[in-house]
């Protein structure tokens, strides 16, 4: 079996595993540092993106070694295979998620008769436009509700987050094409909100630890074929179809900011 790497980050693997809860789901953090690639099987390290540059290698890797360690304390020994689009194929009888960011990369794996789960994790510090932001997210009615709120950036950043959250959740064959915006989000209480897209359903909970926001997915309504790869992209694949805002001092992003605290701000955003 796989053993923890060090070191390895107890807090914010409790702090995601505590959003899942009753479900029974399996979670795992890995700080990038953590990840050296020769900590990989050959057969998993020959799996890497191909021409990855050093710092994109030690992602992947912390997001593969966050799935085999979350996997094992699910009693399964093993790695996911790559699929279509950079999304991780999961063993027979598994489906899981899989986010990082630059710093930590972070896996949720549950078994294939439980709900579908995505997770996402952001980085409380990053820069970022709200106005872009929510543009590219929400449609003008929830992105004008925001903007006027208290904390726009907070608010902006909180949905950020759970619809990626729910975007990953879903199966591989309904992602194509679907915008972020898309994605119907209320709130359901502090840190919490119901979610719905592409005819499915979904529970979102959100929390703060440290530097980082997460959020988790349940969904139900929809059923990955068995023979369809599940689980979430493993970062961000350069294809992909969704809306994409542009952070402060930079063009368009394939890695957004993080919401620095425990419960969203965004009131009826969606």
């Amino acid at each position: 079996m796989t053993t923890w790497p060090e070191p390895h980050d107890p807090v914010a693997a409790g702090a995601l595993a505590g959003l899942f809860r009753p479900a029974r789901v399996e979670v795992a953090a890995v700080p990038v540092r953590a990840a050296d690639p020769a900590r990989l099987p050959p057969a998993v390290r020959a799996q890497a993106p191909a021409g990855a540059r050093p710092g994109r290698l030690r992602t992947w890797t912390a997001g593969r070694l966050a799935a085999s360690l979350a996997l094992a304390r699910l009693g399964r020994d093993g790695w996911p295979a790559p699929g279509p689009r950079g999304r991780p194929c999961w063993p027979a009888g598994v489906h899981g998620s899989i986010s990082h960011t630059g710093d930590l990369a972070v896996c949720a794996v549950g078994p294939a008769d439980g709900p579908l789960l995505g997770v996402d994790v952001e980085r409380a510090d990053r820069r970022l436009c709200p106005a872009d932001l929510l543009t590219s997210i929400c449609d003008r009615a929830a992105r004008d509700r925001v903007l006027a709120g208290p904390d726009p950036r907070a608010a902006a950043l909180a949905l950020l987050c759970a619809k990626e959250a729910v975007y990953k959740a879903l199966p591989a064959e309904l992602q194509p094409g679907l915008p972020l915006s898309a994605v119907r989000l209320r709130p359901a209480g502090p840190g919490r909100f119901t979610a719905a897209v592409a005819g499915a359903t979904a529970r979102v909970a959100l929390t703060g630890a440290g530097p980082h926001l997460f959020a988790a997915v349940r969904m139900a309504g929809v059923r990955a074929p068995q023979a369809q790869t599940r689980g979430s992209a493993d970062g961000r694949p350069s294809a992909d179809p969704r809306g994409r805002a542009p952070v402060s001092g930079a063009g368009p992003s394939r890695r957004r900011g993080a919401w620095a605290g425990p419960g969203p701000a965004a009131g009826p955003g969606r």
